[in-house]
């Protein structure tokens, strides 16, 4: 449905072009009718003047005047000059010849009265012994013959319809452009989407101008939004950020004030009481101990994820044989038997070539090992080569014990994080060993993340550079 703007706008364009092209095509009819009577005109005149020059070459001829006149006549008597008047006068004004009606001549004789509605002309010899006169009455058949033809107006009137029916299109086409333009412009003022496939457009510059002004418009439209997106993104980094440290903040303080409360529990008691005995006052030394080394393990743990977290610091790093660090844990844990009872299996095959820092992710390994000999409660630990890419390796290192929850698998690598049943501070835990796991293969230029494992168990996905001078396959056998 055509709004009243549109319509109107409609007729703005529509009526003034109309307008026009009839003006024009009236202009051309008149010039039209005008010179088709002419030349119909200029058509009779060229015959009676034919006619003139045939008496005026009988005379020079000394041909019998008066035959001439008669044979001029018998030629024309069945044609719209049926009627045709034709006087030779000599010198004196007498008539010599004639056909029809003489052609009167006033009382001097040398002015001629010429019948009003005649085609005539007059033509004198070289000598003007002799002047012929032929005239030919304006009867309905010579009057039609000076008329237009009835194919004028059939031209006139295809033109006009032709015209009428193009001015409509164009103005139409016109019209909803600039309908089409408006709804974008007041679709974009209120922020509204602009739906493309709403508008009727032309398959030409015009559509393609308002696709590409559409087009444009939701770039802008993406881009402000993405804009507003990254801006929430980054708030919510930065509180996220500020909660981290406050929660670390927090949890350190915690994590500090527990042991040394502890530490300074026991010492106050030895120092207070002198006389306490012997076995008591080395309990309590050795509690202090323990506490004493749980707090510089702390610290040391804090210390090493603080470096790694660091981006000015540079770690030093190498091409390492992934394979080697492999066989260098399970050789490790065999002859510290670490695992109890568990097994290790491992499937790394020879030419791993890793960029990468050797004690940095042996020490990563053995916080995996170690967390899955603590917590896991599972009978096997395996670590293995699962994917290689042009620039990275992804390597997986499992359990098959009871896996986590989906609310704890979040938190994991979240700092001083502790599950309750099972890694609780009974074992020894500080909640920073997974943590410094992540922070070394981030430093490292690679990632890691963690899933339950099918069908049960803990499993760690992580990725490291490819040295260029690594040249395997994923088809060795498990060690």
């Amino acid at each position: 449905m055509v709004s009243k703007k549109s319509f109107s706008l409609f007729w703005r364009i529509f009526l003034p072009l109309i307008l026009i092209i009839w003006i024009i095509i009236g202009i051309m009819l008149g010039y039209a009718v005008t010179n088709e009577k002419r030349l119909g005109k200029e058509s009779l005149m060229s015959r009676i003047q034919n006619i003139n020059a045939t008496i005026i070459d009988s005379y020079e001829r000394g041909s019998d005047l008066q035959q001439t006149v008669d044979l001029i006549n018998t030629y024309y008597n069945n044609t719209a000059f049926y009627d045709l008047r034709i006087s030779i006068f000599d010198t004196k004004g007498n008539i010599i010849a004639h056909q029809g009606h003489p052609i009167e001549t006033d009382a001097t004789g040398q002015t001629y009265v010429i019948p009003d509605g005649s085609l005539i002309d007059i033509v004198a010899s070289d000598n003007g012994e002799i002047t012929a006169i032929t005239a030919v009455p304006l009867n309905a058949n010579l009057v039609k013959t000076m008329d237009y033809s009835p194919t004028v107006w059939l031209i006139v009137f295809t033109l006009a319809a032709l015209a009428t029916v193009l001015v409509f299109l164009i103005a139409r086409r016109m019209s909803l452009v600039v309908k089409n333009l408006h709804k974008v412009a007041s679709d974009a003022a209120q922020g509204k989407t602009v739906d493309i496939d709403e508008l009727t457009l032309p398959h030409d510059e015009i559509g393609e101008m308002t696709r590409k002004i559409v087009s444009l418009y939701r770039e802008k439209v993406e881009a402000t939004r993405r804009m507003l997106h990254e801006h929430e993104v980054a708030l919510r980094a930065i509180e996220e950020k500020d909660r981290t440290k406050r929660q670390f903040a927090g949890n350190l303080s915690h994590e500090i004030k527990t042991p040394l409360s502890i530490i300074k529990g026991y010492l106050d008691t030895v120092v207070a009481d002198p006389d306490i005995p012997d076995q008591t006052r080395l309990e309590f030394l050795q509690k202090a101990q323990e506490h004493a080394d749980r707090l510089t393990n702390l610290v040391g743990k804090l210390n090493s994820i603080t470096l790694l977290d660091d981006t000015d610091f540079q770690i030093e790093t190498e091409t390492l044989d992934f394979h080697d660090i492999a066989y260098s844990i399970a050789t490790d844990i065999n002859a510290g038997n670490l695992i109890g009872d568990m097994k290790f299996k491992w499937d790394i095959p020879f030419d791993t070539m890793v960029i990468g820092n050797f004690n940095l992710l042996s020490d990563a390994l053995m916080n995996l090992v170690r967390n899955a000999v603590k917590y896991s409660k599972g009978t096997t630990i395996t670590l293995s080569l699962i994917k290689s890419t042009d620039k990275t390796y992804t390597f997986s290192f499992a359990d098959n014990g009871e896996g986590v929850g989906p609310d704890h698998l979040i938190r994991l690598f979240d700092r001083f994080y502790r599950i309750d049943k099972g890694r609780s501070r009974k074992s020894g835990g500080t909640g920073l060993g997974l943590p410094i796991v992540k922070s070394t293969f981030i430093a490292l230029g690679g990632n890691i993340k963690v899933q339950n494992a099918i069908p049960h168990g803990l499993e760690f996905i992580f990725t490291l550079k490819k040295s260029s001078k690594s040249e395997i396959t994923l088809n060795s056998s498990k060690k």
